[in-house]
């Protein structure tokens, strides 16, 4: 056992450095490389140095005896961090008073992490989440000329900084961002200026900024909307939109019109109050549209059949003649298409094959019913032959695509609702999987392999909702792999039943 322990000693000695510092750079988790640099003094030696390229923090106390370290120990490595994610939340701010610094323990703490960020000249991400934006973030930022990307998520913008804070080295109001992350922030309520198309985001991220990620808000579209911020050289632009309503539209797709260079725009939206009778008249074509996850009759106002939308993931589930009056407004550019049916019908598969020709993925779950005996013999002789570019084919049942039964009692209960007692139970509904047993391994298998003279591209194929088929390449024999149904969350879907008068929809 001593030799063997020798031995082994001997042969971690002789792996070179490189090697090492390879590996533990692989490990995701900062907390299992923490692990491992405890176990010898070599390990300590490498990975030390990786741990310090990205730092977490998001605990106070943890947080302060690294601020500590980095004032002893590492005072001779700030150099290294290249990634660090603030998530502090500093509760207990003090505004007001010469001595707030002293008697305040946020203050004190959120200026010694300003201090510190500020001395890794070297670092290229940002991240802030559950924290608090004051003035002085914006003079850190402009302060590291390394910083690519800036992440600001789930923060609560204050226009005014803690008292006691230790003055920045002055600097120009100006960065090298390429990559801004703005996601469900809460704005300031002490807004003191009126100018608010003056933000200094709007110079901090501004010609350099290649790709923006932003939940669109009114806040954020009187901040950076109506040509409030000038983005001449913007290439990817991802937009999330929680309630969609008309003035949320225009003042989206005039955004989206004011970025000279073109750039590829994702739309996500989670629910909209636009009436009925106004969706199918509403056309406000958003250019570079690409990809779209949301409900479909939204996705039709902003692309028609001259878009170049490509992409669409459809969340919630409709009527087969709602989803084919859907997809009539969307254009012959689509490459992948994820829906949702109530009830199965093959009209959706005739309508696809009729629509989009070169779609390359097609996803299809639905609530009730089941494929039909001779949905292999319709798929190989109907739908198939026209659909060359198809790599992709997934039909599925999934009972969450079932929408919730309103109670007998409406009234009632939104009456419970807003006294926040749960109605009563209602009898499960989960569909059995009727196609599970449809098929023969076997059969299904030849299908397949006759296929592939209609779609050679087709790589991935799933009939039932606990098993796919899979192969790799043209000619690679066809794999069945078992995947765990769907999990059917009813008490979600009965929270989501909303009638669009309902009071309680803020």
């Amino acid at each position: 056992m001593h030799l063997l322990s020798l031995h082994t000693m001997f042969f971690l000695q002789t792996i070179p450095a490189d090697i090492w510092i390879t590996i533990f750079e692989a490990i995701d988790n900062p907390a299992h490389l923490a692990q491992v640099v405890l176990t010898c003094r070599k390990f300590n030696q490498l990975g030390t140095k990786i741990l310090l390229k990205h730092l977490v923090w998001t605990k106070e106390d943890p947080t302060r005896r690294n601020l500590a370290d980095w004032s002893s120990v590492h005072s001779d490595l700030l150099f290294l961090p290249r990634r660090l994610k603030l998530g502090i939340p500093f509760d207990g701010f003090l505004f007001s008073g010469a001595m707030a610094l002293a008697f305040s323990p946020a203050n004190r703490l959120y200026d010694a992490v300003i201090q510190q960020i500020s001395r890794f000249t070297m670092l290229e991400e940002l991240f802030l989440a559950r924290t608090h934006v004051t003035p002085i973030i914006y003079q850190l930022v402009a302060s590291l000329p390394r910083l690519r990307l800036l992440d600001i998520t789930a923060c609560t913008f204050v226009h005014q900084d803690p008292s006691g804070l230790t003055p920045l080295p002055e600097s120009e109001n100006t960065s090298n961002i390429t990559h801004l992350v703005l996601q469900n922030n809460t704005p300031s309520r002490d807004q003191a200026s009126p100018d608010i198309g003056d933000h200094p985001l709007h110079r901090l991220a501004g010609p350099s900024l290649r790709s923006l990620t932003i939940t669109w808000s009114p806040t954020s579209s009187l901040l950076f909307g109506t040509q409030r911020w000038q983005l001449p050289n913007l290439t990817e632009l991802k937009l999330h939109v929680a309630l969609l309503t008309r003035d949320m539209m225009d003042s989206a797709v005039e955004f989206v019109n004011n970025c000279t260079a073109g750039p590829r725009v994702s739309l996500r939206v989670t629910k909209h109050n636009v009436p009925d009778n106004q969706i199918s008249s509403t056309s406000v074509p958003m250019h570079g549209l690409k990809s779209f996850w949301g409900p479909l009759p939204v996705v039709g106002m902003f692309a028609g059949s001259s878009s170049e939308v490509e992409h669409v993931t459809v969340t919630e589930s409709l009527e087969i003649t709602h989803l084919l009056a859907g997809l009539e407004r969307l254009s012959k550019n689509i490459r992948t298409l994820d829906l949702q049916l109530r009830k199965y019908d093959n009209e959706v598969l005739f309508a696809i094959r009729q629509l989009f020709p070169d779609v390359e993925s097609v996803a299809i779950r639905f609530g009730k019913g089941s494929l039909p005996e001779n949905i292999m013999v319709m798929l190989g002789s109907d739908i198939l032959p026209d659909l060359k570019q198809l790599r992709t084919l997934r039909l599925s049942m999934d009972a969450n695509c079932i929408p919730p039964q309103p109670p007998a009692d409406y009234n009632a209960y939104f009456l419970l609702h807003a006294l926040n007692q749960p109605p009563a139970e209602e009898e499960p509904q989960t569909p059995s999987d009727a196609t599970s047993t449809l098929f023969d391994p076997a059969d299904l298998k030849d299908y397949l392999v006759g296929w592939n003279r209609y779609c050679p591209k087709l790589r991935t194929v799933q009939l039932t909702s606990v098993s796919i088929w899979h192969r790799r390449f043209e000619g690679d024999p066809w794999v069945e792999k078992t995947v765990d149904p769907p999990v059917v969350n009813r008490n979600n879907a009965r929270q989501g039943y909303r009638r669009s008068s309902d009071p309680f929809i803020v």
